[in-house]
């Protein structure tokens, strides 16, 4: 009897301990292996340490910008896609590439029962406004079509294109020869210096947009702090001289002009004065903002 006693109470005990410690490591162990996205991406896309698992078409809405950040790795489910409409800022590192791959790739998740093929998932579509995106040390694999751009208006600083279906690259209905895994840098040319309007220094320097601006406005006012200095020092020649006539003694100007007279002269020497002195200090902010603008 006590020996059938034991038994039970060394079994409860151990389905006690399994029910303490042996859950927690089920449900650890049942934990997804990535993170699924689809639809609009948000602002920032973070390397959390695990694949993002692509479970329908991800885009970059049109008038948006989106951050990927370097050792993100997106794996495409089938019939699924990366739409760019608006700006797309992508840069990984030598060390730390961002990966756009098919859901069976084996080196990004081991735990796949099938071979990742070229035709796996759609590719990168930039649409024509998404002008400016850059893809900087990325790989792109698996897909049907690799990149496919619609603008020119884009960098690419460099990419590794490897078993893509139909093609690695296509840009403005160009294809691009491309050898496979080996890196591949698309630039526009200074010859190309603008297209459909927008500077090239828009995508090859980040700090064009906000240089140019401050640059114009810096050019802006400077004419228009000559423009305002001539007119004022003309006027205020004309005013001083005026003035000083009206302030003689001379008996004769005294009766032919009242007090009204000379308070107005003086007025508008000051205010001609003012102009004169606001174009000199538009004149030189201008200038100084012009030369600033090649600091940056």
């Amino acid at each position: 009897m006590i020996t059938q006693l034991s038994k039970w109470q060394n079994m409860t005990w151990a389905i006690v301990f399994l029910f303490l410690f042996g859950a927690p490591l089920s449900i650890n162990a049942t934990k997804p292996p990535f993170d699924t996205l689809s639809g609009p991406l948000p602002k920032t896309i973070a390397a959390q340490g695990r694949p993002y698992l692509i479970v329908s078409d991800i885009e970059v809405p049109f008038g948006k910008k989106v951050t990927i950040e370097p050792g993100v790795v997106f794996m495409f489910q089938n019939f699924t896609g990366f739409h760019v409409e608006g700006q797309l800022i992508a840069e990984g590192t030598k060390s730390r590439p961002i990966v756009f791959t098919s859901e069976f790739d084996g080196i990004y998740n081991p735990d796949t029962t099938l071979i990742a093929n070229p035709f796996d998932w759609n590719g990168i579509y930039i649409h024509k406004d998404a002008f400016g995106s850059q893809i900087k040390f990325a790989k792109i694999m698996y897909s049907v079509y690799g990149i496919k751009s619609d603008t020119r208006l884009i960098r690419i600083d460099p990419c590794i294109f490897g078993n893509n279906g139909k093609g690695h690259l296509a840009i403005a209905d160009s294809t691009h020869t491309i050898l496979e895994n080996k890196p591949y840098t698309y630039v526009l040319s200074k010859r190309d210096a603008t297209i459909e309007g927008v500077p090239i220094k828009l995508i090859s320097d980040p700090l064009a947009r906000k240089r140019n601006f401050f640059r114009y406005a810096s050019i802006t006012l400077l004419v228009g702090g000559i423009s305002a200095g001539i007119i004022g020092y003309e006027r205020y020649k004309d005013s001083q001289d005026k003035f000083n006539t009206l302030s003689t003694d001379d008996q004769t100007m005294l009766n032919q002009h009242s007090t009204e007279d000379w308070d107005k002269a003086r007025t508008d020497k000051y205010l001609d004065f003012t102009l004169l002195c606001a174009g000199i200090s538009a004149s030189v902010l201008g200038t100084t903002g012009f030369v600033w603008t090649f600091t940056f």
